[in-house]
């Protein structure tokens, strides 16, 4: 900030910086957004300087992701193609919700049941209950039909108002539990 104090003496003029990297008390990355001031005293050396610093993380995040989802609309769009698009999600799905995995299945038109059609990162065994929903669901320390216990979240797959399947990401319990935000972008997804 000391940079920014200078320049502000220096201009005497107010300005912006739009996005600057910061760390919170606990050492995590934080992005902010810095408004500096100079403020006029008379004969008052150095100047005096107000900085009003705004922590833009979670704007920055929620930036992100609607990016990607613009992303995915337009790969989707580009290809029409249900391979490329089922594995887009799975992608992104999992990297944006910082899963372990990530899988999508699809409703079976022969019979009543749903078949995996991609899957990304580690596999696991979700429980069969949870696949047999027609509502976003997230459930944190479930345990798997084999394995080790799970943070779970599943969101239906839709064209418009037909569900044609199901998208789910899963973490290991030692990881932090799913959130409603993270469970209402998988939905968005």
């Amino acid at each position: 900030l000391k940079d920014l104090v200078d320049q502000a003496r220096l201009t005497g003029t107010p300005f912006t910086v739009p996005s600057i990297p910061m760390q919170d008390k606990t050492g995590q990355r934080r992005w902010g957004r810095v408004y500096v001031y100079p403020l006029t005293a008379e004969e008052s050396s150095p100047a005096p300087v107000c900085i009003i610093r705004t922590d833009i993380t979670e704007l920055s995040r929620q930036n992100q992701n609607l990016q990607t989802l613009l992303d995915i609309s337009r790969e989707t769009s580009k290809h029409l193609n249900l391979e490329s698009a089922l594995e887009q999600i799975v992608t992104h799905a999992q990297t944006l919700l910082n899963a372990d995995g990530s899988q999508v299945y699809l409703l079976d038109k022969d019979e009543p049941a749903l078949r995996l059609v991609q899957a990304g990162g580690e596999d696991t065994t979700l429980p069969g209950d949870l696949l047999l929903t027609a509502d976003p669901v997230m459930q944190n320390y479930v345990d798997g039909d084999s394995g080790p216990a799970i943070h779970f979240m599943g969101a239906p797959l839709a064209v418009g108002a037909e569900s044609i399947g199901l998208v789910t990401v899963h973490r290991h319990c030692a990881r932090p539990p799913f959130t409603h935000a993270e469970l209402d972008f998988l939905v968005k997804l």
